[in-house]
């Protein structure tokens, strides 16, 4: 099949988009990797060189920042999935 100059532009246009939706969604997901496996590990047994159980190092506060973090990360994420989706049915038509 041969694609002339306009299906190049098209397709390197589409590739760009998706490139910058991965990219920008990739961006943001980095936010709840932030808060790192130690973070994960003191939600779990606490700070044990402290002896501090993990309802004492975290409140309701933190709890909602976690809870809202980790919402935003799946909507970054089902994003990301649904824009590489749409590419590649685009790509096959």
């Amino acid at each position: 099949m041969h694609i002339g100059i306009a299906g190049k532009r098209s397709a390197t246009d589409k590739a760009g988009a998706l490139s910058y939706e991965v990219n920008g969604g990739v961006s943001a997901l980095t936010s709840i990797l932030a808060l790192g496996s130690a973070e994960h590990f003191l939600t779990d047994y606490g700070d044990e060189t402290e002896y501090t159980l993990p309802w004492d190092l975290f409140n309701e506060e933190s709890a909602e920042m976690a809870e809202k973090a980790a919402r935003s990360s799946l909507q970054e994420a089902r994003r990301v999935i649904l824009a590489v989706q749409e590419w590649r049915t685009a790509e096959r038509q």
